[in-house]
């Protein structure tokens, strides 16, 4: 349903007496607990009522908390989001798939009846539930939800169908346009444990689904590995750690790694410098980002006064209420002697598990391999935990990695000699003495056949081409009426940029007002900003984007700078 873009109709704000409404609707339609309800709706959060039409034409109501899409609505019946099931995965039945599934359900398939794991050939494997129940769909390889339609039929005519045709119509899917709604917000599937068999729903005091929670040993060993953790303090150093220090820092880090960019923008207002220069800064825990309000200083004002009285920066004020930086004094000891803590390329690589603004567009899903008990002595030994997701390039140079640190390769034949390590993924028991050797590509698939899967989504890497011409970005500058000059951008989402994020980032930088229409005659979204900012916009996307200079034209048309005197 969500697969192809959808047309925003409204987006209104809940008043406090709709969101009650809306909480006494869903529990009573989803039999959900008072405390269960308020997880998905919490108080103190904002409420948003966004009619969509899709792209069939057909209505929807999905609503947001705090941006993000908990809940949608057709023909006055509630369903539940992929982020709701996240954070409540038992509030409806599951129905268990292959992971080779997950990638016909996003392209828009239903979910068929050969493609349903279950316990059993009887009428007791497909539980007690009725046609168009709301259920949701996991994968062998991780409980958690990557799906949620309706059930095509009654569970005896499931059984009755002798096991082909629809099982579920598919509404919503990992990675579509709902999951993606509001990029901001925007989470990957959640590792959990293995659906280890498909579960009997024989008993009545089941709960009626093909799927099961996770068995009750699992959660009690992961109980007792969190209690170890807490008593062996694992955790020390990033609870004593002060938020003053670390916004420090960041901010000297921004200064530091950015001075070309700095200097060629000075002035520059405070409100801007913060989010788009000391955010972006690495920081000791980056699952709990420190913030200004963790701090003592509280209010951003307040920390650039204190930066400006050490001597880091010159901040004036140009009209009552907006500050701005106006020089930077590269020349300061901190600065000088200060060593930035750069992002690893593994925090950039798993950036989409945080729920940070996204600059580019989530597009493509990628298939990963999670390290488990089964691999773990193998990427343990290369510093890797277990639970850790990899592609698979990856793996490949991990394991080449693995090779080669142990000297198993002979030179002559390129083969590896298999060590103990590989011989219990590869081979299992060894029967004699003699040494095994294998092709590095059949160890490869050995190690990928031995982990859990799951999936991502991630950024187009590069510019997606059609007809095998690759796309220009175009910056171009207009004269509206009133000789107003405008500056226009195309061929953005080519390149994965998230536009609207784009134009948050150019109203925040330049303080002037943006739009986004479509390019005559085509159906291209074209963005355009008040004012000739093209020199802002290049340095926006090759600094920030990371886009190819090569790959943007109209640098010409930008504003020629006033020499200084």
């Amino acid at each position: 349903m969500f697969i192809k873009a959808f047309k925003i109709k409204s987006n209104v704000q809940l008043k406090g007496s709709d969101v009650k409404k809306l909480k006494t609707k869903l529990a009573k339609q989803l039999n959900l607990s008072e405390n269960e309800t308020s997880q998905i709706l919490p108080t103190k959060s904002s409420f948003s009522s966004v009619k969509i039409i899709t792209h069939n034409e057909q209505q929807v109501t999905v609503y947001t908390v705090d941006k993000r899409p908990m809940l949608f609505e057709i023909n006055e019946k509630l369903f539940p989001t992929l982020y709701s099931l996240w954070m409540i995965p038992k509030i409806v039945p599951y129905l268990t798939t292959h992971a080779q599934v997950l990638p016909k359900l996003y392209n828009g398939a239903d979910l068929m009846l050969p493609g349903v794991i279950k316990e059993g050939s009887d009428l007791k494997s497909f539980g007690r539930m009725q046609k168009d129940q709301i259920v949701a769909v996991n994968l062998l390889s991780n409980s958690s939800a990557v799906g949620v339609g309706e059930l095509a039929h009654s569970s005896e005519d499931l059984y009755m169908s002798g096991g082909h045709g629809v099982c579920v119509k598919m509404l919503h899917v990992f990675g579509d346009k709902l999951w993606g709604m509001e990029a901001s917000c925007t989470q990957q599937i959640p590792l959990s444990n293995p659906v280890l068999k498909a579960p009997s729903l024989s008993n009545d005091n089941d709960f009626p689904s093909l799927g099961s929670e996770p068995p009750k040993e699992v959660e009690v060993v992961q109980e007792m590995l969190e209690n170890a953790r807490i008593e062996n303090n694992e955790e020390p150093a990033e609870q004593t750690v002060n938020p003053d220090e670390i916004l420090k820092s960041m901010f000297l880090s921004a200064l530091k790694l950015n001075k070309k960019e700095l200097v060629a923008s000075l002035p520059i207002q405070v409100g801007t410098f913060y989010p788009l220069y000391i955010q972006k800064q690495a920081q000791p825990n980056p699952d709990k980002p420190i913030t200004i309000k963790d701090t003592s200083y509280k209010k951003l004002s307040t920390f650039m006064k204190k930066m400006s009285d050490e001597g880091f920066i010159v901040v004036r004020e140009e009209t009552k209420g907006v500050e701005k930086i106006t020089s930077i004094n590269y020349e300061h000891p901190e600065i000088l002697s200060h060593i930035p803590q750069k992002l690893s390329n593994n925090e950039n690589s798993n950036s989409g598990n945080n729920e940070s603004t996204s600059h580019l567009l989530l597009t493509k899903m990628t298939e990963l391999y999670v390290v488990n008990d089964a691999t773990k002595k193998l990427f343990n030994s290369l510093g890797i935990a277990n639970g850790k997701s990899l592609d698979k390039l990856q793996i490949k140079n991990h394991i080449k990695d693995y090779v080669g640190r142990n000297k198993l390769i002979n030179p002559l034949t390129k083969e590896i000699t298999l060590d103990d390590t590989l011989i219990e993924i590869c081979v299992g028991v060894k029967e004699n003495e003699e040494p095994i050797v294998m092709p590095l590509d059949r160890i490869i698939s050995y190690v990928i056949n031995s982990m859990d899967e799951t999936f991502e989504m991630r950024s187009q890497a590069g510019a997606q081409m059609k007809g095998g011409k690759k796309p220009i970005i175009q910056i171009s500058t207009a004269t509206r009426s009133g000789n107003k000059k405008v500056t226009l951008v195309n061929n953005l989402e080519a390149y994965g940029v998230n536009i609207e994020s784009f134009s948050r980032d150019c109203k925040i930088g330049v303080q002037a007002s943006t739009s986004i229409t479509k390019v005559p005659g085509t159906n291209i979204n074209q963005f355009q900003i008040q004012g000739n900012h093209v020199r802002f916009i290049y340095n926006l996307l090759t600094d920030t984007y990371k886009i190819a200079k090569n790959d943007i034209t109209g640098l010409e048309f930008a504003k020629k700078e006033k020499k200084k005197k």
